[in-house]
């Protein structure tokens, strides 16, 4: 049985959002990522590093990574190249492939063996992507307060513009 009720949503998240409310949390408890650098490993593929760091700098936007988080990226994105490689051979294969019987003749065809691997690595891309706010229904839990709007060269000078107090009436 699952657990119950909406899933939690990171304070450093709430925090953004303006919804965080410390008597919540305990003291002291892990916010965020819990900060440090996440370094991508050298034994990942060309096309993985360059995966790993797009989604490093996007999730750092948010404020939601940190070195406990590096094992988790890093599976996702060898889990992407991955699949992304089970798509090109899927690609080349084709879903239905025909295959021979025991006397060498064409039998009807068959499931590519690549679609399998496909939906199977696309399953555990999805779970990551949850748990790391890359899906389209966890993006909608983890949306962030707009980031504050910074002063104009005016404003920085003669202060906040000012409206006139509406009159209402003939006075």
């Amino acid at each position: 049985m699952g657990l119950r009720g909406p899933k939690a949503i990171d304070p450093a998240i709430r925090k953004n959002r303006g919804t965080y409310r410390p008597s919540d949390h305990p003291a002291g408890g892990i916010v965020g990522g819990g900060g440090g650098k996440v370094t991508c490993p050298k034994w990942l593929s060309p096309l993985a590093k360059k995966e790993f760091r797009k989604i490093l700098r996007e999730l750092r936007l948010l404020g939601v990574v940190g070195t406990i988080d590096g094992n988790l990226l890093t599976r996702y994105v060898h889990t992407w190249a991955q699949w992304l490689a089970a798509q090109v051979e899927l690609d080349k294969a084709g879903i239905v492939t025909a295959t021979l019987d025991s006397r060498g003749r064409k039998r009807k065809g068959t499931q590519s063996p690549w679609l399998l691997v496909s939906a199977k690595l696309a399953d555990q891309l999805l779970k990551m992507e949850t748990l790391m706010g890359m899906s389209p229904m966890s993006r909608q839990r983890l949306q962030t307060a707009p980031a504050e709007q910074t002063p104009d060269a005016g404003e920085q000078f003669f202060g906040p513009e000012q409206t006139p107090p509406l009159k209402i009436g003939g006075g």
